[in-house]
């Protein structure tokens, strides 16, 4: 699993697969301007801390945009993964280091099933969780 191609190439194919532009990526990822600026010109390699906030907000495998031959999404790796362990195991391994949250194996086991969900099942996890939400919010008297 050698590099292939330089991690500002792959941000520049990230931006293109997933349609965004810089100014898409400062906004998300909070990067100033002038330090993707730098990534994308080759004039700065990020760090793996970087990749990472680069990649996380959009499902990137941070491995991919070091320039390794692996899938470009996490969601094409969950079929690997048995338990929340594995997970971790990968993560470790494709310089994500640590979780910045711990999460409990309910919680993984969760996460990866949304990962591996198609837009129309995301569309209504997030549907059941703002509606859940609202419920919260709404008054209820006690009887």
């Amino acid at each position: 699993m050698g590099r292939e191609t330089t991690s500002s190439q792959r941000i520049a194919e990230m931006m293109d697969k997933l349609n965004i532009t810089q100014a898409d990526i400062v906004r998300t990822t909070k990067i100033p301007k002038s330090t993707l600026s730098n990534y994308l010109s080759g004039k700065r390699t990020p760090d793996q801390f970087g990749l990472s906030v680069i990649a996380d907000p959009y499902g990137i495998n941070p491995a991919w945009l070091m320039g390794y031959d692996v899938p470009m999404f996490l969601k094409d790796l969950v079929t690997t993964f048995e338990t929340s362990a594995d997970y971790e195991l990968a993560w470790d391994r494709s310089g994500g280091g640590r979780h910045p949250i711990e999460l409990t194996p309910e919680e993984h086991t969760l996460i990866l099933e949304y990962r591996a969900a198609d837009d129309a099942d995301r569309k209504m996890v997030e549907r059941i969780l703002a509606y859940a939400t609202r419920l919260k919010e709404v008054p209820h008297e006690d009887n």
